[in-house]
């Protein structure tokens, strides 16, 4: 990786870019400063991440830790294990790692299975994350840095492996999050779509075999797995309408609450509720954000325009975290919305008939078209069909595996088999 500037000088270039900001009247100068302050800030969280990669004199070595589990813990082959931690301390015989960040981590058919938020003291064999040499394979390394992994560890079977501190209160969400993976696994057993259920509810994907990829990758469906606006976008909807219909029936002394008012409170909760329990991915932040300006400014009664929500979306999820334009999805997330927005925003539709195959098909052309040159540099490969496919994917998706999905997701909170009857319905 090309040098950064180093942390006195990155302070500097922020200084200078805010002085630059300042200036009143002068646009190009402006522009410039925030160009400044961006690169500024992401310099910054680059040098913090490197700052607390493995050093090389610890790559391969075995140490011992204290880490406390910050996610899903994730079920392979032969009872193996891999989730991600935060290192809370390290003793090793050689070298220093003064600030020992995250790690995943890989722990062979363990006597107890650990759960989120617990804290362990473990022996582990530490790596730095790297890239096959192989021409054309799958670039584990960015990934790893994008997701701010600083090191890949493996346990070794020692009698000292312990459980120190059970879960905490702040990883509750994950908790959960576990809790439904571990009851729709179970639940389902062999179901061939057992894994697109876990992924439509709690965004994780590992279930998904590779044969079920490279169908969806050929047919131009994996999208469906990635929680987006489209998924975001019909829950809200549901409950939107729901509450709509039901307010009708309230008693006379609560109708001074505009019905609008408490369904967009009532579908921004909802979502909100499920994009958490989904992990937040790029798509779901940027969808999130979205759906949230819309849905204050039907609270505030402001109209806020689709373009304005969009750039506001792209700064925030920016902001959150820069690191995540190294991601595929990142890109793919941003530049969908963005054809679609200059495809329909501000155009009169050719046709008033809301059943015309046309006007159904339009928005898959446009983003397949729009898309077809990222997809070529990503993955070397497209599928010329997916519009049609989609055509029927997504209404089958959205409006009847998501919804039953996320129904019996509820119920296995309440009574297991109900919801196990509704999962299998919906696979």
């Amino acid at each position: 990786m090309p040098s950064l500037p180093a942390l006195p000088w990155t302070f500097a270039i922020a200084v200078s870019a805010i002085s630059l900001l300042t200036i009143n009247n002068k646009y190009l100068l402006k522009h410039c400063g925030i160009l400044l302050l961006g690169f500024a800030f992401m310099a910054y969280q680059v040098n913090q991440h490197l700052a607390a990669q493995l050093p090389e004199e610890l790559d391969g070595q075995t140490a011992t830790i204290i880490a406390n589990i910050s996610s899903v813990v994730e079920v392979g082959a032969d009872n193996k294990l891999s989730f991600i931690a935060e290192i809370l301390s390290s003793a090793h015989a050689v070298g220093a790692w003064p600030k020992p960040g995250r790690i995943k981590i890989t722990w062979e058919q363990p006597a107890y299975t650990p759960q989120p938020g617990q804290q362990w003291f473990l022996t582990v064999k530490l790596k730095k994350p790297r890239d096959y040499a192989n021409p054309g394979s799958f670039a584990s390394e960015r990934l790893f840095f994008q997701q701010r992994i600083v090191a890949l560890g493996y346990v070794l079977p020692d009698s000292g492996n312990q459980l120190i501190q059970e879960s905490r209160v702040i990883q509750n969400i994950n908790k959960l999050r576990q809790y439904l993976y571990n009851k729709i696994a179970a639940g389902l057993g062999s179901k061939k779509f057992a894994g697109v259920m876990i992924a439509l509810v709690i965004g994780n994907k590992n279930l998904i075999t590779a044969e079920q990829w490279r169908i969806f990758q050929n047919t131009g469906t994996a999208h469906l797995m990635a929680i987006s606006g489209m998924h975001l976008g019909i829950i809200a909807s549901i409950v939107f309408i729901i509450i709509k219909i039901f307010w009708r029936f309230a008693p006379v002394s609560f109708l001074h609450i505009p019905a609008p008012w408490l369904a967009a409170c009532a579908a921004l909760a909802i979502s909100l509720i499920y994009a958490v329990l989904s992990g937040l991915s790029v798509s779901t932040q940027r969808s999130m954000i979205m759906l949230t300006v819309f849905l204050l400014g039907t609270l505030w009664r402001r109209k806020i325009s689709v373009l304005q929500k969009f750039c506001l979306a792209l700064l925030l999820v920016l902001i959150c975290d820069p690191l995540v334009i190294l991601s595929v999805g990142f890109w793919f997330s941003f530049l969908a919305v963005g054809f679609l927005l200059y495809a329909f925003t501000g155009r009169k539709l050719e046709t008033n008939n809301r059943l015309s195959p046309w006007r159904w098909l339009r928005p898959q052309m446009v983003v397949a078209i729009g898309l077809l040159p990222i997809s070529l540099l990503f993955f070397a490969q497209t599928a010329l069909y997916a519009p049609a496919i989609n055509l029927l994917a997504i209404p089958w998706v959205c409006f009847l595996v998501l919804p039953l999905s996320l129904l019996g997701a509820v119920l296995l909170l309440l009574n297991i088999n109900s919801g196990i009857v509704l999962l299998k319905l919906a696979d």
